[in-house]
């Protein structure tokens, strides 16, 4: 299959290449050229004008739990693959499914669930799923967000080394509150195998988080949500957060979870290559705007997409696309180690690419060479 976008702005990791052409034969991208500089004769199966649109690298979501009525834990199919086809639509390309507060005796037989579906279409008619991210069940009580007291576990090994089995691997983030007793243990069993380790619903103090960042840690999960804040006397795990340069910042850019202003000094401290934007997304995303609040008020998810979060930090936070492009795609590229085959548009790899109009609306969703939209 080889596809031709013809005329378009391409979102390259330093610069945008203006009226140019983006060339893509099965999987991979092979060529990218100035109108003037063309493939001659090169034969398509299909051709996309996007004069005056942008492509940008397809977004990559560390944290989601659903979209358009699904959920990651309806242990159902369906539900992976309905959620899936909706987050390409608004250009993710790659996802982590994430977990959610779940009694103790739910996670393994989802953490199966979930396992057996990777493992048996990774890829699908949407997103590819690029593993599992473990969120909970061992975080602070005092910074529960949405997790209710019973969904809330202590560290034990044997419990974590059973989600370890029942996931089969493919567990690639884990958030846990690093102040806990036996914090120590699991995050280095944790970075052992290999699993990202992201500090999230947590009180820690910022002698607690630097602490944690020297046995491995290296992500905050939904930065200023669900953790100890910043005061002058206090500078908690946000000060640290802010500050080391070891710690990439998840951010929902929704100006619901953070005012804008939050945002802009997160981009000051931290620059884009140590930004995700992340969309926490629920099920309800695509379902209703509002934000999703539990019966006692709390932020409960999202309902933005990683289109819309793009379209925010360019628009309100006035980045650049190419720096909207980093934190949505090459950052989390990173943080999953597939930086040398997606996260920017580079020959050779592979073609995960959004087209979106002069307004950021997502048109085309490529996964792998593959249109989904």
């Amino acid at each position: 299959m080889r596809t031709m976008i013809t005329g378009a702005n391409i979102i390259l990791e330093k610069r945008m290449l203006a009226n140019a052409t983006l060339y893509i034969e099965d999987n991979n991208i092979i060529h990218i050229g100035m109108s003037t500089d063309s493939l001659v004769d090169w034969q398509y199966d299909e051709k996309i004008a996007a004069d005056g649109c942008f492509v940008f690298p397809g977004f990559i979501d560390l944290h989601v739990h659903g979209g358009n009525g699904a959920d990651v834990a309806d242990l159902d199919s369906l539900a992976v693959e309905k959620l899936c086809q909706y987050h390409a639509q608004h250009g993710t390309t790659s996802l982590l499914l994430t977990t959610g507060p779940l009694l103790p005796d739910d996670y393994v037989p989802l953490l199966q669930s979930l396992a057996k579906e990777i493992s048996r279409f990774p890829v699908r008619s949407g997103s590819y799923i690029r593993g599992i991210h473990l969120e909970g069940p061992f975080i602070s009580k005092h910074y529960a967000g949405a997790y209710r007291k019973e969904t809330i576990q202590e560290i034990s090994m044997d419990v974590l080394l059973a989600y370890l089995s029942a996931a089969e691997g493919h567990i690639r983030v884990a958030t846990l509150a690093p102040e806990l007793q036996g914090a120590e243990v699991a995050i280095k069993a944790l970075i052992a195998r290999n699993i990202v380790v992201s500090a999230g619903h947590s009180n820690a103090t910022y002698e607690e988080m630097e602490q944690a960042i020297e046995w491995g840690v290296r992500q905050v999960t939904h930065c200023y949500n669900a953790m100890r804040g910043f005061s002058h006397r206090d500078p908690g795990m946000l000060g640290s957060a802010w500050l080391n340069e070891n710690v990439i910042a998840e951010y929902i850019c929704d100006f619901v979870h953070s005012h804008p202003v939050s945002a802009k000094l997160l981009l000051q401290l931290k620059q884009p290559r140590k930004i995700a934007l992340i969309t926490d997304a629920s099920k309800m995303s695509g379902m209703q705007t509002e934000p999703i609040r539990n019966s006692a008020g709390t932020l409960a998810g999202s309902t933005i997409t990683m289109g819309e979060a793009v379209k925010n930090a360019i628009v309100h936070l006035n980045v650049s696309p190419s720096e909207a492009s980093i934190m949505a795609s090459l950052t989390p590229a990173v943080v999953l180690g597939i930086d040398d085959r997606t996260g920017s548009i580079e020959v050779g790899k592979d073609a995960d690419l959004v087209v979106m109009d002069q307004n950021y609306k997502v048109l085309h969703t490529f996964v792998q060479g593959k249109r989904c939209i």
